[in-house]
């Protein structure tokens, strides 16, 4: 009898724990889905790609002698940012915005994602997820690239700095690409903030 009233309280508690919880909210929502891949929540990832451009278009267009809506375009923010978030070292705590934080533990709930013990990276890089992602990037040499040292287990970010560097635009323009460069240099940094 004691089990039962134990399993009584402990589902009553869930019941009033889960309902406290707030559901979480789309900013994005209006906007067009960017990437279709299968195996994590396309909705979250598109979230996630519209709220690290604009949490970097905000923070560098904070940064910029002309912080004015007109000032600097996401691509230059995306520029600036690149830079320093290729190779880890950009200033996350400071360019993260709320909402982005919430997407972030949303997005830590897409377990096939990450990788619970990381080497040199919280990516999981051989997810089903991610491999869509990266054949589907359209610089055909940048997917090789990602594919041969993810195959030798020695992807990360700080290799590819340079590679990000140099296709700035193609970011912007190939929203695959984009995503990639969000979750490997943006996100998965966040995962341990």
């Amino acid at each position: 009898m004691n089990r039962f009233y134990n399993v009584i309280i402990g589902c009553f508690f869930l019941l009033i724990t889960s309902a406290c919880n707030e559901p979480f909210e789309y900013k994005y929502n209006d906007k067009p889905m960017q990437v279709s891949c299968s195996g994590a929540n396309e909705k979250l990832l598109n979230e996630a790609l519209y709220s690290f451009f604009d949490d970097i278009t905000v923070y560098y267009r904070s940064k910029s002698n002309d912080p004015s809506e007109s000032g600097m375009s996401t691509y230059e923010a995306y520029a600036n940012y690149v830079y320093a978030g290729a190779l880890g070292d950009a200033d996350y705590k400071s360019i993260v915005s709320e909402h982005t934080k919430n997407v972030m533990k949303e997005l830590r709930k897409e377990t096939q994602l990450w990788d619970k013990k990381p080497a040199m990276s919280n990516l999981n890089y051989k997810s089903e997820f991610l491999n869509c992602l990266i054949n589907n990037i359209k610089d055909k040499d940048m997917v090789a690239t990602i594919q041969a040292l993810t195959s030798a287990n020695s992807m990360t970010p700080k290799l590819m700095a340079d590679r990000f560097r140099l296709s700035t635009k193609a970011a912007l323009v190939d929203s695959n690409y984009g995503m990639y460069i969000a979750l490997d240099t943006y996100y998965q940094y966040l995962f341990d903030l």
